[in-house]
């Protein structure tokens, strides 16, 4: 389990949200509840017909965060700042489906779950959304919650990681997951 809170990611809401992106060279998702990788390893998640969110490159060497952020928006689109009202978590490794199933209602098992897919749910009794975003060949998910929750989930996860041995970790592992590191 890796905090990603400290990194950049934003937000944007209204009927003209995705088409402004689409605009701004952003690669919108076709599908509601999907992600898709950026050419500068950001990932832009469709959450709705209405609603999308751009996570930065683990690196933040991408600046695709920051440039939207200074763009104005056009009417009908509203920008939703996330990096001050969300943590952000990524959880990895073999057992990481399994660990969420313990506290999560939605079956994120890779065979019902595909790389890149996103529900929207309840993990530790929290609204959460989890996007499976795989490093490399290992299994992983963003966990996007209320950051007033986010020690409490943090310990959540912790709790349901140690049947599985699981730790956390730090950014280093996660790019050296990736094949790149620091």
């Amino acid at each position: 389990l890796a905090d990603l809170s400290p990194l950049p990611r934003t937000g944007f809401k209204g009927p003209e949200a995705l088409a402004w992106l689409a605009v701004h060279n952003i690669e919108v998702p076709s599908l509601n509840n999907t992600a898709k990788p950026q050419s500068d390893n950001s990932l832009v998640v469709r959450l709705a017909d209405t609603e999308g969110l751009v996570l930065s490159d683990l690196e933040s060497k991408a600046e695709t965060v920051a440039r939207l952020e200074t763009l104005a928006p056009t009417p009908g689109c509203y920008p939703v700042p996330r990096s001050d009202t969300y943590f952000w978590f990524l959880l990895s490794g073999v057992h990481a489906s399994d660990c969420l199933l313990k506290i999560c209602g939605v079956d994120v098992r890779p065979k019902n779950f595909p790389n890149l897919t996103v529900a929207q749910t309840s993990i530790a009794r929290l609204g959460t959304v989890a996007i499976r975003d795989d490093r490399g060949s290992t299994l992983a998910y963003h966990l996007i919650a209320d950051s007033t929750s986010a020690g409490y989930f943090w310990d959540a996860m912790l709790d349901a990681m140690i049947e599985f041995n699981g730790r956390p970790i730090g950014l280093n592992s996660l790019l050296a997951l990736s094949g790149r590191v620091k």
